[in-house]
């Protein structure tokens, strides 16, 4: 997809809004505020309520803007504003509930709840780190420094992090989603929703960055409640590093927002993904 995005730019293809024949839909958008475009190959169209969505499609949200998608899972993916969602690649088989997905994650922010269906190997890459995504309900910013944070409302995310330029293979991201320490250079961290944790090392609130430098606590709830309005509404969203500092009273003054030009790749997912088999890419 980024080759051929680049490949149309350097010939000058321009895109085009006129209505193409997509790939086979994975979902639809049930919300759509504002700007909000999807991008498959060259060509460009407005996303509105009721839009399909493709895998491989390129879903980018302008300022003051946000979408909603809802995919053959019945998972719902909010994308905040300012931000590029890549749906990367998406395999659903409704008989056997498998899904298996891997996507990019550069800048931006959104909110994902899961369907309910059985996951077999869903990861989101990271410039900082890996996420492999469990039966959840949570919300995922990165900046430009590169920074990340995680912040669960239900069930479980894994992040395995990183050292920037670190090369995410097949192999790698298998070892995120089983939780092999031997092949992970900075290990990895369950990230579990306040009132479902059993030990005294969990937390519900991770944030990531180069050299493996992490920083994992529990918040308020409620300032995954401030998380999930800013993106459903559009409004500009908080930087990483801003969230564990603040408390949910002064939140809605005092966080500034990581600017625009957000761009993050996400993919639908849901339920645990341990006991279950990886599946190489």
């Amino acid at each position: 997809m980024k080759r051929l995005t680049s490949m149309a730019a350097a010939l000058g293809i321009a895109l085009s809004p006129v209505p193409i024949a997509f790939a086979a839909p994975i979902g639809e958008a049930v919300e759509s505020r504002n700007d909000v475009t999807g991008q498959l190959g060259p060509v460009a169209r407005d996303i509105d309520i009721g839009s399909d969505v493709s895998a491989e499609e390129v879903v980018t949200t302008g300022e003051s803007s946000s979408t909603e998608l809802r995919f053959l899972d019945n998972s719902n993916l909010n994308i905040g504003a300012s931000s590029t969602v890549i749906l990367d690649r998406f395999v659903f088989d409704p008989e056997r509930g498998s899904l298996d997905s891997a996507y990019d994650l550069t800048r931006g922010g959104l909110r994902f709840i899961s369907g309910g269906v059985r996951t077999r190997n869903a990861t989101i890459e990271t410039p900082v780190g890996l996420i492999g995504i469990r039966g959840t309900r949570f919300g995922l910013i990165c900046n430009a420094i590169p920074a990340c944070a995680a912040l669960t409302d239900e069930g479980a995310i894994r992040v395995c992090p990183v050292p920037v330029g670190t090369p995410i293979t097949s192999a790698l991201r298998e070892a995120c989603l089983r939780g092999d320490t031997a092949l992970l250079p900075c290990g990895f961290f369950d990230v579990t929703a306040r009132d479902e944790q059993t030990s005294d090392n969990e937390g519900n609130f991770i944030t990531f960055e180069d050299n493996c430098v992490v920083n994992l606590q529990n918040l308020d709830p409620n300032v995954y409640r401030f998380l999930e309005q800013q993106i459903a509404s559009g409004a500009p969203l908080p930087d990483p590093a801003q969230l564990a500092s603040f408390t949910p009273p002064n939140l809605f003054n005092t966080i500034g927002g990581i600017g625009t030009g957000a761009f993050m790749v996400i993919v639908p997912v849901s339920e645990e993904l341990e006991d279950s088999d990886p599946v190489s890419p």
